[in-house]
Order: C-alpha cells, then sequence, then structure tokens
C-alpha cells in the first residue's frame, strides 16, 4: 500500500467524520487510519517520541487479553479515549500526515518501540482514579504511561 494512495483516501476523513467502515478500502487501511486518529487526537502536540509511544499503547492493547482486537476497536472502546465521544475534525494537516505516515510504519511492523509495554497513559493536567493501582512506566512530553 502506498503513503500518497493513503493521504488521497483519508481527504474523505477529513471532509466528513470518520469512524470505523466510513472508508471502503482495505482493513489494512481501516487500520492504519484509526491509529493515525488515535495517534493525531491524543498526542498530536508531543515530541516525536510521545507520538511513538501513544500508539504503541494503542497497538499492544490489540494483544492484551483486556482489550484484545483490531486497531479500530481498541481505539473505539467504549470510554477509552475521549476524543471518540465527540465530534473530532483533523484540522491540523502537518500533524495529520505525520500521524498517518506513523501509523503506517507501525501497523505494517516497519516501526517499533521495542520493549515498550505501556497499556495506559493520561496528560499530566489530569488525576485519573486508575492510576493507583497501574505502575508508572515513563513520562514523555506531557504524557504519564502506564503498565
Amino acid at each position: 500500500m502506498k503513503l500518497t494512495k493513503l493521504l488521497a483516501s483519508t481527504l474523505i476523513c477529513v471532509t466528513v467524520l470518520c469512524s470505523p467502515g466510513t472508508l471502503a478500502d482495505t482493513d489494512k487501511t481501516q487500520q492504519i487510519l484509526c491509529l493515525a486518529k488515535n495517534i493525531y487526537f491524543e498526542a498530536r502536540g508531543e515530541p516525536h517520541q510521545g507520538k511513538l509511544a501513544v500508539g504503541q499503547v494503542t497497538l499492544n492493547r490489540t494483544k492484551h487479553w483486556q482489550f484484545r482486537g483490531s486497531v479500530c476497536s481498541v481505539v473505539y472502546q467504549p470510554r477509552q479515549f475521549s476524543w471518540t465521544l465527540k465530534p473530532a475534525l483533523i484540522r491540523d494537516y502537518r500533524a495529520w500526515r505525520e500521524a498517518l505516515e506513523l501509523a503506517h510504519d507501525m501497523v505494517t511492523g516497519k516501526l517499533v518501540l521495542e520493549g515498550f509495554d505501556a497499556l495506559y497513559f493520561h496528560t499530566k493536567q489530569i488525576k485519573p482514579k486508575w492510576k493507583k493501582h497501574k505502575k508508572a512506566v515513563t513520562v514523555i512530553g506531557n504524557h504519564v504511561f502506564y503498565k
């Protein structure tokens, strides 16, 4: 799958709200789009490593018994990512392109954060109740990551 084809395909997502099943393309394209949206909406202003970490958390969840499933099912699992609860529009096209490129490389296996086993994260500004039951792994940019 060529990245330029994927970028062109996402114009539909920019003009209409994308959710799983909106873009009639391959399953892999759907998974890339779901991961790209999660990276974009959760880590748009973060450093490169922070974006990779958010993407890796999403992928880690696809293999974990508690979440298990496709990237899209993990992203749209109820109450996991706040941006999925309201209409979310892509406005920063440079950040969107970067998120797409990262998602493409991560879904196709070209890019993996080896040994990064975090399953949860939150911004430093919030104090979720669940964090006391998790082990902090690292802080990257404005996010704290846990397993």
